[in-house]
């Protein structure tokens, strides 16, 4: 996998950033050459250390975080010219979606799974996976070392697929 450089020393304390494979018109029509940020999960499974599955699973909890609003606001100071006018709720009308609820209901299920948000595993889960915080930033605040670190989230990653599995055979 090839890193795109040079960024600027704010954009390196995150994961890395690729140039995309293909090129895209931007807002005002012209060619633009978009970068994405390569996840913590592809970055693993690039390195062999993750499968296909296990990044599968780790995704469908990040997307079902997000999908159920987990993630937290932030959000421009409200004292900013024009921002009283807003609507003050995070998402809008109809935010609560069925899709929300069973979204946020499946996170809830893995997280006990993974033994609650004060477990290793849960919190790693929700840290790394669905606030997408980097897995050595959550190994210092948590005080884990790296290599550590790496197999709490693989044992979460195994743990998410074996539920997917159970899942499927119970339906």
């Amino acid at each position: 996998m090839e890193w795109a450089e040079p960024y600027t020393v704010e954009r390196t304390r995150h994961d890395p950033v690729v140039s995309a494979s293909s090129q895209t018109l931007d807002s005002d029509g012209r060619i633009s050459a978009p970068h994405r940020v390569v996840d913590t999960l592809e970055i693993m499974e690039a390195a062999g250390t993750i499968t296909q599955v296990m990044r599968a699973a780790g995704t469908a909890f990040r997307d079902d975080f997000h999908r159920a609003h987990l993630a937290p606001i932030k959000a421009a100071p409200m004292d900013r010219a024009g921002m009283g006018t807003m609507l003050r709720t995070p998402y809008g009308a109809g935010a609560n979606t069925g899709a929300a609820e069973r979204a946020g209901k499946r996170i809830q299920s893995q997280m006990a799974l993974l033994g609650g948000i004060k477990s290793l595993a849960g919190s790693c889960a929700w840290a790394v996976l669905g606030e997408q915080q980097s897995l050595r930033q959550w190994a210092i605040e948590r005080g884990v070392e790296a290599r550590a670190a790496s197999a709490v989230l693989r044992y979460v990653l195994v743990m998410l697929v074996d539920e997917k599995s159970l899942d499927r055979r119970a339906s």
